[in-house]
């Protein structure tokens, strides 16, 4: 129940228990969003802040994607955040453990040049 307050008298709202559920399922879908966000930036930076990384995006970058993945490392399956990073000459993935603020592991796969057709030979 709420009560508003008007001119010196309080009048009742009686506000349905469904609406007041619906309120507060939004408001944690909110909060998650924006604790995902956070999560995600931090992974950010701690990839771009990496030297490893920063030697590749050197020509210039894009961040294109950033989520939860898994990693296997020793025959463990590792939970991280992964961040996906385009250059002019490679895709750059980075696996980050945003817990512990370290890097797991960095992958490339080299952007490769379409054949030249027949014509151009």
């Amino acid at each position: 129940m709420t009560g508003v307050i008007s001119a010196g008298c309080l009048h009742e709202t009686r506000v349905p228990s469904s609406v007041i559920s619906e309120q507060n399922t939004t408001l944690t879908t909110i909060t998650t969003t924006i604790k995902e966000q956070d999560f995600n930036a931090t992974a950010v930076k701690i990839a771009l802040q990496n030297e490893t990384v920063r030697l590749y995006i050197s020509q210039g970058f894009t961040v294109t994607n950033v989520g939860p993945a898994t990693t296997g490392i020793n025959d463990r399956t590792l939970k991280v955040t992964a961040v996906l990073i385009d250059t002019p000459q490679d895709m750059i993935g980075v696996n980050v453990d945003v817990s512990d603020g370290s890097i797991v592991s960095i992958w490339t796969l080299p952007k490769r040049s379409p054949e030249p057709s027949k014509t151009e030979m």
